[in-house]
């Protein structure tokens, strides 16, 4: 198994309330609106930074971390290292 960090910045909108991150396989279908990784929103930081663990090497993966409270989303692919 292998891990990634995905970084993002931090929503400054006061309505915001909180991430949900979903990641799944490039090809197999999205996860349940309830298989998510929880993550609070801290304004007093730029950026958000989040460990994915328990990933396949070598593998593609969906990342989409939705911003509760304001309709916003982040959308990205990434593969991880052939390496574990």
């Amino acid at each position: 198994m292998t891990e990634i960090e995905i970084t993002w910045a931090q929503e400054m909108n006061r309505n915001a309330s909180s991430y949900l991150i979903y990641v799944w396989n490039v090809g197999s279908s999205a996860p349940l609106a309830s298989d998510h990784i929880y993550y609070p929103i801290n304004r007093q930081e730029t950026f958000a930074t989040l460990t994915l663990a328990g990933l396949f090497p070598g593998v593609k993966y969906n990342i989409k971390v939705v911003i509760t409270g304001v309709d916003k989303q982040l959308n990205t692919i990434q593969r991880t290292s052939k390496r574990a």
